[in-house]
């Protein structure tokens, strides 16, 4: 699956146990990420990052055989923000799944605390729990060998980006 141009952020909802996405671009650089249960979330801030990537496609795919990645489509969010989940192979989202990462994406910020905040309020109090998990931030780190250097696309060193905040 590729990633989608232009982006600023990319989401990835899990439910599953831990799983393991791979980033190549068409020279085959690789470089790979765990998806925590939950949610994961990618800060493409970097200009270093965005430089490099407006010219190289970059594509992503989970690296075990019975789960894929699939797009979420949300009307509401954000410009160049990109959603996905992880679902099993031949298997369908449940409802109440799909209608939580949509309301979550259409207000999206990576602190579950500030998505309740958000919300105020607004969700059924058996989704408090769902809604208020803080994303884990992936932060791989692409070689691109004919730039011979590092890329990171996320520039703040801190556990979360507040550049999207």
């Amino acid at each position: 699956m590729p990633l989608e141009k232009p982006s600023s952020k990319l989401v990835i909802f899990n439910e599953f146990e831990n799983v393991g996405v791979e980033f190549t671009n068409i020279n085959n650089h690789f470089c790979g990420e765990l998806v925590l249960s939950g949610l994961a979330s990618m800060c493409l801030c970097s200009e270093e990052w965005q430089n490099w990537f407006s010219v190289n496609n970059v594509f992503m795919q989970v690296n075990k055989h019975t789960f894929e990645l699939a797009k979420l489509e949300v009307a509401n969010t954000r410009p160049n923000f990109h959603f996905y989940y992880i679902s099993k192979i031949g298997e369908s989202q449940p409802q109440q799944t799909t209608a939580m990462m949509k309301l979550r994406a259409a207000n999206y910020f990576d602190s579950g605390a500030d998505t309740l905040r958000c919300l105020n309020g607004q969700i059924p109090e058996n989704w408090s729990d769902w809604f208020s998990k803080t994303a884990y931030r992936m932060k791989p780190t692409f070689y691109d060998s004919r730039i011979d250097t590092d890329l990171e696309p996320c520039c703040n060193e801190q556990r979360f980006c507040n550049f999207w905040q």
